[in-house]
């Protein structure tokens, strides 16, 4: 789940478990194929929550040799 909010609602999608995107646009690899959401406003912030388990995704991307944006590691 994307969402484009205002730097001042960062912390209310923090706290609902979303993480800031890195960069102008954020990259997320799916079973259909890559979709990238740009971030249309330079004034607001791109920040996203996966919907399944953050190891799928990570598996996923690995394996379609997709760049992944947004996936904080230990």
């Amino acid at each position: 789940m994307v969402a484009e909010v205002r730097p001042r609602a960062r912390a209310f999608f923090a706290a609902h478990g979303y993480e800031p995107a890195v960069g102008p646009a954020l990259v997320i690899p799916s079973s259909a194929g890559t979709y990238v959401h740009p971030q249309s406003v330079y004034s607001t912030t791109l920040v996203w929550m996966s919907c399944r388990a953050e190891d799928a995704v990570v598996a996923e991307a690995t394996a379609q040799g997709t760049a992944l944006v947004g996936v904080l590691g230990d």
